[in-house]
């Protein structure tokens, strides 16, 4: 009897597992994420970006989640909805300065914007290898405009080398 029961238990179990082994995982990304993240095809045009205060940095709590850890040493909290993201890799050769407001772009989503111009923002990205919605965290840095020499823009210009 004991070996019967054994047998109906582990072909039970192998049915169970070999059903969820063929079961298909998702073929596309969802359309919005945890924090609602994801723009539907043919919607109408964001409102102007909006700006407000940028909060002051604040110390690590445990129910706040985990903050970012900027290059000073102070931290400031994820935005759009995450309680943690990954720390920014500010660049080095850029001094830190801490932010003076918070906007959200046209497309929903709230950038921490810097004196001089740099913007760090938060935000789920989904991850088809993982099959996933993970946190990220961008940083941008303006850069200067580098001009152009008018032979490059066109070169079949008169006077130019071949």
């Amino acid at each position: 009897m004991k070996q019967l029961l054994i047998v109906l238990f582990l072909l039970a179990a192998a049915v169970l597992l070999g059903t969820c082994w063929l079961t298909p995982g998702p073929a596309t990304a969802p359309e919005a994420g945890p924090s609602g993240q994801g723009v539907p095809q043919g919607q109408p045009a964001a409102p102007a970006p909006a700006v407000a205060e940028a909060p002051a940095a604040v110390a690590y709590t445990e129910q706040g989640g985990r903050r970012m850890r900027m290059p000073d040493g102070s931290e400031l909290a994820p935005l759009n909805g995450l309680t943690e993201a990954p720390n920014p890799s500010w660049d080095p050769k850029i001094p830190y300065v801490p932010p003076l407001r918070v906007e959200t772009d046209s497309q929903g989503k709230q950038w921490y914007v810097f004196p001089d111009g740099s913007q760090i923002g938060t935000y789920n990205v989904y991850r088809s290898d993982l099959q996933k919605w993970e946190p990220i965290t961008e940083v941008r840095h303006p850069k200067p405009v580098v001009p152009v020499l008018q032979e490059n823009v066109d070169p079949g210009q008169p006077g130019k080398k071949q």
